[in-house]
């Protein structure tokens, strides 16, 4: 069944639940209404103690530029400013998506 894809930088959150700040992406050809579509080479800035995130597993069939999209169901994991082992702050969540778009 296909999920509500990430869309808004402030839709991801870490393992704390602290929201992310912004986002970069390579994805400049596929937009919903609040912005472009996420997708698995996205890298998302948090303010401390999470510093970024790293997406790991996104959508198995649909693509943008022959990358995994971002959605509800996406694995991802924080990635800590400073470095204890390990140095993660927990997994990413699309918190707050765009219901309207959907990917499987």
């Amino acid at each position: 069944m296909a999920q509500p894809v990430d869309n808004i930088p402030a839709g991801i959150s870490d393992g704390p639940g602290v929201p992310a700040l912004s986002k970069v992406t390579a994805n400049t050809r596929v937009r919903a209404t609040t912005g472009p579509i996420g997708i698995i080479t996205d890298v998302p800035t948090f303010p401390p103690p999470t510093a970024t995130g790293l997406w790991t597993v996104g959508t198995m069939r649909c693509r943008i530029n022959g990358l995994p999209v971002i959605t509800t169901t996406a694995v991802g994991i924080g990635i800590a400013v400073t470095a204890p082992t390990p140095p993660s702050t927990g997994p990413l969540r699309v918190a707050i998506s765009d219901s309207r778009v959907r990917a499987s």
